[in-house]
């Protein structure tokens, strides 16, 4: 492969985004395919750096409510609809406009009703790849978000035609390349395409001494990073602190991010001020340091089909960290429990506490587990390891469209 790959992550953040672990991702893997073949990486319409992972913004919660708010809720996601729409479009002749390098192929994130990407592979007559996440309109069901009578074709027009017309769709997960096998993309135009994780920026090291700051020298802290959203689990916070009161009164919940959920927990912090602190949002440069400074590390997640794949898992795996990890998604089904992590069962605080505790207590059990994490994560695989298998699915794609009157142009 001569030619750059172009990685495109389409749309604009949400006002309640923290760090958006979608735009980590697609950085990620830009940085790792730009050390391979050359890459060329788009934020919405801004091109970037692709191995700058510090041009991912930290977004700070809004405390206000958006004009969205002064409709009934019931027309509220139609709204949305609308302006993923309306947006794609502004993309698609933004892209039309701008002058681009010539790329072997497009690598375009998803993203209701976004088909520049695809577009502008038809026209030169190369390979458009979908790295899809989610299924949008499924998975803001899972949230609640109801779409009555009209959620069907929002699914048919903005998302199942992009799937289906893409030469490649890489899932996240094999639960959401099922899915995409449901909605009818063949099994030879599919790729089972996991995150990653940067094995030398996530790495063991020294911890940071910024805990002392937030006064938590001399306690056991149990860290957790990511953004405050409902498919997370944070709803057991509450619950878990209380245990921890009871049980290991030394133990501290330290949480780093922001996000939607973020009142509902800062509510909990309030109540559990000695179990639960909240650190406010960290830059990507900062994670690493905050994972290292962790006793111990976190991961929580609610009951029920997962095609959960989160980064946050195999950082703090990569920094060599003992870790609690919901068994939800298929990276934590593959973790060995009392190996790798302690594996507890989803949307139970009483199991996450027990395992807290027994780490807390356990000075040999911390050190095997934090070697075993560390060969976990060098296991699972890194984002070079990802960026050489799409690579190399990319490399046997036959471009179902010819070129079209474009050359060096998008």
């Amino acid at each position: 492969m001569s030619d750059p790959v172009l990685v495109m992550l389409p749309g604009r953040a949400s006002r309640t985004d923290s760090v958006s672990a979608r735009s980590i991702a697609a950085a990620s893997l830009a940085a790792a395919i730009d050390r391979r073949v050359g890459a060329i990486y788009l934020e919405g319409t801004e091109r970037r750096d692709p191995g700058e992972i510090d041009a991912v913004r930290v977004r700070a919660a809004s405390t206000g409510r958006s004009l969205a708010y002064a409709v009934p809720r019931i027309i509220r996601p139609a709204i949305g609809d609308l302006r993923h729409a309306a947006d794609a479009r502004t993309a698609a002749r933004g892209l039309a406009r701008a002058p681009i390098p010539r790329v072997a192929a497009v690598v375009q994130f998803h993203r209701r009703f976004h088909r520049e990407g695809l577009a502008l592979a038809a026209r030169n007559g190369i390979p458009s790849v979908v790295r899809v996440e989610a299924l949008e309109v499924r998975e803001e069901g899972a949230w609640g978000v109801r779409r009555p009578a009209y959620g069907s074709l929002i699914e048919r027009l903005g998302e199942r035609t992009i799937l289906r017309d893409a030469d490649l769709t890489a899932a996240v997960s094999p639960e959401l390349d099922r899915l995409l096998g449901d909605l009818g993309v063949p099994a030879a135009r599919r790729l089972v395409l996991s995150n990653g994780v940067d094995l030398e920026r996530f790495a063991p090291g020294p911890p940071d001494a910024r805990l002392l700051r937030l006064g938590l020298a001399g306690r056991f802290v149990v860290g957790w990073v990511g953004g405050f959203r409902p498919h997370h689990g944070l709803q057991q916070i509450e619950p878990l602190a209380r245990r921890l009161r009871e049980d290991a009164p030394d133990v501290v919940l330290c949480l780093v991010g922001t996000g939607p959920l973020e009142a509902e927990v800062a509510q909990a912090a309030r109540r559990f001020p000695e179990q639960v602190v909240l650190a406010g949002p960290a830059a990507p440069a900062e994670v690493p340091m905050w994972l290292r400074t962790f006793d111990a590390c976190v991961s929580f997640a609610e009951p029920g089909p997962y095609h959960y794949d989160p980064m946050k898992v195999l950082e703090s795996l990569a920094c060599g960290r003992p870790l609690v990890a919901a068994r939800a998604g298929d990276l934590a089904s593959r973790l060995r429990d009392g190996t790798d992590a302690l594996v507890v069962s989803p949307g139970d605080p009483r199991s996450t506490a027990a395992a807290i505790v027994r780490l807390a207590r356990d000075r040999e059990l911390r050190t095997t587990l934090a070697t075993g994490a560390r060969l976990a994560a060098v296991r699972e695989g890194s984002w070079d390891d990802r960026a050489s298998a799409l690579l190399d699915a990319i490399h046997d794609i036959r471009p179902r469209a010819e070129p079209r009157a474009v050359a060096g142009r998008a």
